[in-house]
């Protein structure tokens, strides 16, 4: 029935109502599809005022009813079911972002994006999405829940990694009756025509050794631009220095130039500055900044006075992995053996070869029967001897980059250690097949550059002769051998031909024969490939490295009695010298006045300290066990200037105070054995000395069923 058929419907009852009930009536409540105005028994009606009032009222009350019905209607939709108008509604704006060109291998500014709910129920987004990967999003993670009339931001940014054009979208996800929200995105690549990069912008060096070089760090500038960059000039400020550029060079696009900086402090402070580099490029200058820390040195410098170390008859050193204060000259000392426990005497070998890792976290060890093992910086195991590699005779050499790698010799092949856990996988690194044998032998280290390798090769019989030579393992070559007169089993590490030989920083060998004398296998010669060359008549324990003008040098104490005609340039004329292996009659002092020695070095400008230790020879004297009849107490009318003492000096020290550091006394009772005598060697970075020393059976002597008893050391220099 319409709204106009219901209302008069409803005026026919109202009427009907005052006139009486009959059947009629009655009948005409069943409401017709038609209904006459006026019905029933003719006679009584309504006055015409009272039907306008009523009429009226009537249509009042209609107009109410529909409007009612029609508010509940819009809350519910159409047929009641949730939908626009009342439930929730996704509106995602700008629909469109556009960035424009931004230079390749930057970031543009970011924009926003809005993800709004203009329902009235709660809008929930399960998943907010970008394309492709040169748009980056940032923004709340969802599932997230908008209620009504709110709205979330997210920010969008580009990032073009190509000279071309990008187009993609930010998608939006939730329960919203008017489905997926879109806003698409746009924005072109394109490469600056002059651009420098720089890397890294920061270089920090961390401490170093005060008057120490460290090690290069590099810079690396690239032309990332379309044209070419004129570099005019590269300038910083002491203490930093930079190399590997002079003057003035091109760099086309994609072009890249490595620069070498250096830190040397010259006192225990902070530093800051940094690298400058002038070019054609828009943003010159460009600059990275630099920093380091000089880092104080153990120990006293050099007073030039004799110091008796206290409690010499009763001092007792910790335990393995315990540490103690030198009492004179302040440097911590860590224990890393004890032959007592251990049932063999322990030893770090030489001072020409150090024991530690390129990256000072292991020792190599050998005890008195010749089995090597790893440990810790306490003493720790880390590789047992029964996991070691079987070996010739000889040195075992660490890596000069890779602290878990180090070389030995097994049969006629150089063999390569990699240490994984407490074991080592070993490989060949070449075999040498015109040999039975070949050995590192004593007293040659990996050369400073960490690529070649002194060895002999020969046979077993002790019939032949050996041959001695440098092997390249960067580049597979082999220098020309020198071949001995004299004849020797290869597989000893010394023997009544050649004691033992060291590798020269530019390559080359020194053979110490066994013999002194002025004969051409005599005492130290110099072997280039292709002359042997008289380097000392009568021998004296030595060292080679560069002097901080990159010279090849040796470390010696050289005059007219190791070889005819050298002069000594320290005051007394038997100091110990830096001696210019290229031109042989130039030397300057290093330390005079000093006792018998060992030294080790293997240095140059980015590790210029020599370490030098110093033993007896004395008898009677005060280096003997206390039970020894040949025991003297220390005194000053028995006790050397630099005695039994481990020291570092610069290589360019010229017997300068300043530049010379007593580290500790090694406590050891020298006349005892060889082995007892410190050898102390200083590793590769500088920053550690190791020594032997007896000092734990100085007053009762060696445990019974062990040999030249002796432990190790070590001093952290910085």
């Amino acid at each position: 029935m319409s709204a106009s058929g219901q209302f008069f419907w409803l005026l026919n009852q109202l009427n009907s109502s005052l006139e009486g009930t009959n059947a009629a009536t009655v009948q005409s409540r069943k409401m017709p599809n038609r209904l006459p105005l006026y019905h029933g028994t003719p006679g009584r009606r309504l006055p015409p005022r009272l039907c306008l009032t009523l009429l009226g009222a009537l249509l009042i009350l209609f107009f109410v009813i529909r409007l009612v019905a029609c508010s509940g209607m819009s809350r519910t939709g159409v047929g009641g079911v949730p939908g626009a108008g009342g439930g929730s509604i996704l509106s995602v704006t700008p629909a469109a972002i556009g960035f424009g060109n931004e230079t390749v291998g930057s970031t543009s500014a970011s924009r926003s994006v809005t993800i709004s709910n203009q329902g009235q129920l709660g809008l929930s987004v399960s998943q907010v999405s970008i394309v492709p990967s040169e748009f980056k999003l940032s923004g709340p993670t969802p599932p997230i829940t908008i209620p009504p009339g709110s709205s979330v931001t997210y920010n969008v940014a580009f990032a073009p990694d190509a000279a071309q054009a990008f187009s993609g979208s930010v998608s939006v996800t939730s329960n919203a009756s008017n489905g997926i929200g879109n806003a698409s995105l746009s924005g072109t690549g394109v490469l600056q025509t002059t651009v420098l990069n720089v890397l890294p912008a920061v270089i920090s060096f961390g401490s170093e050794l005060v008057n120490t070089t460290s090690n290069a760090q590099n810079v690396l500038l690239t032309n990332g631009g379309i044209t070419a960059i004129t570099m005019s000039g590269v300038q910083t400020s002491a203490p930093f220095a930079v190399a590997s550029f002079s003057g003035s060079t091109t760099l086309n696009p994609a072009q890249s130039l490595m620069l070498s900086v250096t830190f040397t402090p010259v006192a225990q402070t902070s530093y800051t500055g940094s690298l400058s580099i002038t070019s054609s490029a828009p943003s010159s200058p460009d600059t990275a900044a630099l920093s380091g820390a000089g880092g104080a040195v153990c120990g006293q410098p050099n007073d030039g006075l004799i110091h008796i170390p206290p409690n010499w008859t009763t001092f007792t050193p910790p335990s393995r992995g315990g540490s103690y204060v030198d009492p004179v000259f302040g440097c911590t000392i860590v224990r890393l053996t004890d032959s007592t426990r251990d049932g063999v005497s322990e030893h770090h070998y030489y001072a020409t070869l150090t024991p530690m890792s390129s990256d000072d976290s292991k020792v190599l060890i050998i005890d008195e029967h010749g089995g090597w093992h790893v440990t810790d910086l306490l003493g720790n195991v880390i590789v047992p001897t029964a996991n070691m590699p079987a070996a010739n005779q000889g040195t075992m050499l660490w890596d000069a980059t890779n602290g878990n790698v180090f070389y030995f010799t097994s049969g006629n092949s150089l063999m390569k250690g990699t240490i994984g856990g407490n074991t080592v996988t070993s490989s060949v690194v070449h075999t040498f097949s015109e040999y039975q044998v070949v050995v590192l032998p004593d007293k040659t280290d990996l050369s400073i550059d960490g690529q070649s390798f002194a060895l002999w090769g020969g046979t077993t019989s002790g019939t032949n002769p050996l041959n001695i030579f440098t092997y390249n393992m960067q580049t597979n070559l082999k220098k020309a051998s020198y071949v001995t007169g004299c004849v020797q089993n290869a597989a000893s590490n010394q023997g009544s031909c050649v004691h033992g030989i060291t590798q020269t920083a530019d390559d080359n060998v020194i053979i110490g024969f066994a013999n002194d004398g002025t004969c051409t296998e005599c005492g130290n010669r110099l072997w280039n490939g292709s002359t042997l060359t008289h380097e000392q008549d009568n021998t004296s324990h030595l060292d080679t490295g560069y002097d901080m003008n990159g010279n090849p040098v040796i470390v010696e104490r050289g005059n007219s009695f190791s070889l005819a005609g050298l002069t000594n340039p320290c005051p007394s004329g038997w100091g110990l010298d830096i001696r210019n292996l290229n031109n042989f009659q130039s030397a300057v002092c290093l330390l005079d006045n000093q006792p018998s020695w060992h030294v080790g070095y293997r240095g140059s400008t980015s590790q210029p300290w020599v370490g030098i230790s110093f033993f007896d020879t004395r008898t009677p004297g005060p280096e003997f066990f206390n039970n020894s009849p040949n025991f003297q107490t220390p005194s000053a009318s028995n006790w050397q200037l630099y005695e039994d003492e481990i020291i570092l000096a610069r290589v360019d020290a010229n017997n300068n105070n300043t530049l010379i550091y007593r580290l500790a006394h090694a406590r050891s009772r020298t006349m005892e054995s060889f082995w007892a005598q410190p050898r102390a060697v200083i590793n590769r970075d500088g920053k550690y000395v190791i020594f032997d020393s007896n000092m734990a059976y100085a007053q009762t002597g060696c445990p019974s069923g062990i040999v030249n008893c002796s432990d190790l050391y070590l001093i952290k220099v910085q």
